[in-house]
Parts: C-alpha cells; sequence; structure tokens
C-alpha cells in the first residue's frame, strides 16, 4: 500500500513527499504516507467529503514556546494518508484517484 502511494504521488507537482521510498531489505512497514500540500486544509476537507480520513501531523503547542519558520511551515501543510494492513489495493487505488481529482479540479478551476 505504502509503496502503490509512493509511486503516485512522486510525480505529482503539487505535494512533497515527506516519507521516503522503502528500503529493498523490506525491514519496517509505515502506517502512513506523509506529505506536504500547500492548500492541505483544502485538500483535507475535499479527502474527507470523500470518507478518506487523513491525519495532520506536527500540530505545533505555541502556547509552549515559538518554534522556527520551517516547523511552521511543516505544522501548517503536513497531511500523512493511511496505508497499513486495514486497507487492500482497491482502497488505495481510490485515495490515489480522489487527489488526482482534488488538483485536476484546482488546475481546470484556475485556467
Amino acid at each position: 500500500n505504502y509503496s502503490y502511494l509512493y509511486e503516485q504521488f512522486a510525480g505529482l507537482e503539487q505535494i512533497e513527499m515527506l516519507s521516503r521510498p522503502l528500503d529493498s531489505d523490506g525491514d519496517y512497514v509505515p502506517f502512513g504516507l506523509t506529505l506536504l500540500a500547500e492548500d492541505r486544509d483544502g485538500l483535507y476537507r475535499h479527502l474527507v467529503q470523500r470518507n478518506i480520513i487523513p491525519e495532520i501531523q506536527w500540530i505545533l503547542p505555541l502556547e509552549y514556546y515559538e518554534p522556527g519558520e520551517d516547523a511552521v511551515y511543516l505544522s501548517e501543510h503536513n497531511l500523512m494518508l493511511q496505508c497499513d494492513q486495514r486497507y487492500d489495493l482497491s482502497q488505495m487505488k481510490y485515495v490515489a484517484e480522489v487527489i488526482r481529482e482534488y488538483y485536476e479540479c484546482a488546475l481546470v478551476y484556475n485556467n
């Protein structure tokens, strides 16, 4: 699941992959694929409306300290897609289609 999603999004210029490809030894299996999206909140709403519930990682506790610029950017743009063993390939294909749909609609809307 992870490798499938990684391959689907590796060439999508609207998002940046925070996660890395799996190593060839297969020593670990991540539960989610983390990415950065400029319009993270819009993408999040789009996914939720289609019954895909991603996670927002790295919410900063601003009441305790003033984070650096990089930490703020990561906090405001990250999204993790679940891809663990609960899901099958058809569900990962659906996730990929929904994300591509979001960016295709945005491209049409902006032109």
